[in-house]
């Protein structure tokens, strides 16, 4: 066999070898977790980024839900974000930009989401770690504890607003404040400036009073009060405690205490 023939045949050789290869890194392996396996909503609570621990601030969660649609959700410390996502075989990819809200929050805080939004676009694989899902790359890796779904029809009722604040700093009530929550997911009150409506959504362990609508101006009222209470309702909140006396917790420690009617 002369040069030139064994020349043509170690390159067609080496085509069908790297053809070959190419075929088997576009297969992904087999078994591994899926979108339906995944489904739920989870909380961070351990990671790193480009070597780095992951910089957590106190009273900011960081929460993600995971559809088994392939669209995903959470709360970035200080802002909302959501994306597209795939999950095959344990491959996982981000498949578009991420969308997220554009509110500004303290320095500490911006640099934890800014770690979370860099980290989540060069994540590549997804595994169950004794209940816990663990998405990682080279580059970086964020371990969740799954959250259980708030039961809303724990709220329903009519609850007197008993104490207001933020982290350890309570302020004192003003008037009457009111919450009432009733079966169709409505909620009504009254911040003791003023009285309002909305309607109550929930996300995991979270409860986001939306659509809210007042029906007049505080005036000489509690305007801090009234400002507070809307705010933690409309930015979204977990309720800790259980019976007739629960705690409504937002974002950065800010808080509503409530006793039931």
């Amino acid at each position: 066999m002369t040069r030139s023939h064994l020349s043509r045949r170690f390159r067609a050789v080496h085509l069908l070898v790297v053809a070959a290869v190419a075929v088997t890194a576009c297969i992904p392996p087999e078994g591994g977790l899926d979108l339906d396996d995944v489904a739920g909503h989870w909380l961070l609570d351990s990671g790193r980024v480009l070597g780095e621990p992951f910089p957590f601030v106190e009273g900011h969660r960081i929460t993600l839900s995971l559809g088994g649609d392939g669209t995903l959700r959470g709360r970035s410390t200080c802002n909302s974000y959501a994306a597209d996502y795939q999950l095959v075989a344990g491959i996982f990819d981000l498949g578009a930009e991420l969308a997220a809200t554009a509110m500004l929050c303290e320095p500490a805080v911006m640099a934890a989401e800014e770690a979370l939004f860099r980290a989540l676009p060069t994540l590549e694989r997804a595994a169950l770690d004794e209940g816990r899902l663990v998405l990682d790359s080279d580059d970086a890796v964020l371990a969740f504890t799954p959250l259980e779904v708030l039961d809303a029809s724990l709220l329903e009722g009519e609850w007197a607003v008993t104490g207001y604040g933020e982290g350890n700093a309570a302020r004192e009530i003003e008037g009457e404040p009111t919450l009432v929550f009733a079966p169709d997911g409505e909620v009504s009150g009254d911040t003791g400036c003023r009285p309002f409506t909305a309607a109550l959504a929930v996300v995991g362990d979270e409860a986001f009073a939306t659509e809210i609508e007042t029906t007049a101006e505080c005036g000489d009222g509690p305007t801090t009060q009234d400002e507070h209470i809307l705010d933690v309702l409309g930015s979204g909140f977990v309720v800790e405690g259980s019976g007739d006396t629960v705690q409504f917790t937002a974002q950065g420690g800010r808080y509503l205490t409530a006793t039931r009617h």
